[in-house]
């Protein structure tokens, strides 16, 4: 994909009937995906929640907690600075991929580092040993984002959200292959690198761009504010949403954060396939919409409602069923699991 023109200036999407044409089309990819995503993820849970244990998950959870938080670094800055901003240059874009490359290169070689604190807060050795395979996977990531960026600024949906789709599905694969052979936690975190990994050559193969070398702009600056501003925002909420992850984690055992974990995670899911997916759309459509009120608050309402409508039917089916729901799915061993997600349940519609 070419999308810097001879000015090395990035061209625009049409705005009008084209930009609600290709809105329109962007949420539909997104959603399609959301679906095939969600089925390979409950795949995915059915099978290892009967080769695993809670304990498996639970010590993941305890290093995915941190290097989640340090894997979104440019996935929450640098990719919303690229897609909002009105015009973007080939150097600009170079340069934020370069230091969000440094920076991801940086954090990977910090959280392995950190793997001993870990796993003496948590109390479980095991914790180290997750720390150092996520690890190659923020910087795996950070090598993505750019790419990223600029496919959704083109509003290039389809593409990404089927990259998406194929890499949860070799995440998988790759999972259930290695418990099958028993390797425990460590072929949920395989997985997950392995997930990042294809979807970084993904996004290479689909933008066949190559940065530049690094070179003043003048621009540069005011996207890393920016992305700082966005990041540091990002990782309040992330703070406020896995405070309860850390705190099980360090004052029970990994079973107990097994446990939590997944109720959790199956909550998160149901809202979080109706509203994660179209955040990029959203973010997208709705930057193009800066100088029309109107329009802005017309679109943004509509979509709300719609979202509200379906959110609070699956709040209400979820909280009366939910306990049956987890049995059935992940098994007699997974009860606990179970009682703690129909708690969950109100809160899905909410959110």
């Amino acid at each position: 994909m070419t999308r810097f023109d001879p000015n090395r200036v990035f061209r625009p999407t049409e705005g009008g009937s084209e930009l609600r044409r290709l809105a329109v089309r962007g949420a539909a990819a997104t959603m399609s995906a959301s679906a095939l995503a969600l089925g390979a993820q409950v795949i995915s849970t059915v099978i290892l929640a009967r080769l695993l244990t809670p304990a498996d998950f639970g010590v993941v959870t305890m290093a995915t907690t941190f290097s989640l938080l340090l894997a979104n670094f440019g996935l929450n800055g640098f990719m919303d600075a690229v897609i909002q901003f009105e015009e973007i240059d080939q150097y600009t874009a170079s340069n934020l991929f370069w230091l969000n490359s440094g920076a991801g290169l940086l954090l990977a070689i910090g959280f392995v580092s950190a793997g001993s604190l870990l796993s003496r807060f948590y109390g479980n050795p095991l914790v180290a040993n997750a720390a150092a395979g996520l690890s190659v996977g923020i910087f795996i990531t950070a090598l993505s984002v750019i790419h990223q960026a600029l496919l959704k600024r083109a509003m290039r949906f389809a593409g990404t959200s089927a990259n998406d789709v194929i890499g949860r599905a070799v995440n998988t694969a790759v999972s259930i292959l290695l418990a099958l052979k028993g390797w425990g936690y460590r072929a949920l975190v395989a997985g997950i690198v392995a997930q990042q990994l294809s979807v970084m050559i993904g996004v290479w193969w689909l933008c066949r761009w190559v940065p530049s070398l690094p070179q003043r702009t003048g621009k540069t600056g005011a996207a890393v504010r920016f992305a700082a501003k966005v990041y540091g925002r990002f990782c309040l909420g992330s703070a406020t949403q896995n405070i309860d992850n850390l705190l099980v984690g360090w004052r029970f055992n990994a079973v107990a954060l097994g446990f939590y974990k997944k109720a959790y995670d199956l909550f998160s899911l149901s809202g979080g396939q109706l509203t994660a997916p179209l955040h990029n759309v959203a973010l997208a459509s709705l930057s193009k919409l800066n100088r029309d009120p109107v329009r802005f608050r017309r679109y943004l309402a509509n979509s709300l409602g719609i979202l509200a409508f379906v959110g609070m039917a699956a709040s209400a089916d979820l909280t009366l069923i939910g306990k049956d729901v987890v049995r059935l799915v992940l098994g007699p061993r997974w009860l606990e699991s179970g009682r703690i997600f129909e708690l969950f349940g109100p809160g899905i519609g909410v959110m």
